[in-house]
């Protein structure tokens, strides 16, 4: 995911979709740690604090594989290294809810989340939206000018001169 020849098509990605999930798989034998992207269409929802929803605790995963619904939670990488996530209130996430920790018990999974563009939530805004004023305003500008162009070829006018060949 981190290679050279993957940045580019990373960053792609957070051009058209306005987000990047990062998941980290950490081996608890030997510390090796493998990098996985995760779609952003399939983080269905962000479970955060609820006095401050900002700070975000576990993001709700849900894929189809092989015919076959998965639904995993996920915890921010934030939110595990600084203890956020060792006394959670009762109710933080739904009955029978599965981490994705628990899938491999010598592996602790956490994701990182990175949206730059946030108006006013937690994920992210596409960057190209940034030129939709700009591209709807040069739409404007090319009708009105196809709009004078035409009203001035709607008038003919017709001169009369009184002159030679060189006229």
């Amino acid at each position: 995911v981190l290679a050279g020849d993957e940045l580019h098509s990373l960053s792609e990605d957070l051009l058209v979709d306005g987000e990047v999930f990062l998941a980290y798989y950490i081996s608890k034998q030997d510390g090796l740690t493998t990098v996985r992207a995760i779609d952003p269409k399939e983080v269905v929802g962000i479970v955060s604090d609820p006095a401050d929803r900002r700070s975000k605790w576990f993001y709700r995963r849900r894929w189809v594989v092989g015919g076959e619904m998965r639904e995993l939670f996920y915890p921010d990488w934030r939110a595990a290294m600084m203890g956020e996530l060792d006394d959670l209130p009762e109710g933080t996430l739904p009955d029978g809810a599965r981490r994705a920790a628990q899938e491999q018990e010598q592996t602790d999974v956490l994701v990182h989340h990175t949206a730059p563009r946030r108006k006013g939530g937690l994920r992210g805004w596409p960057l190209m939206t940034a030129g939709v004023p700009w591209v709807a305003e040069h739409q404007r500008f090319r009708q009105n000018r196809t709009t004078v162009a035409s009203a001035v070829a709607m008038f003919v006018n017709k001169v009369k001169a009184k002159a030679g060949s060189r006229g």
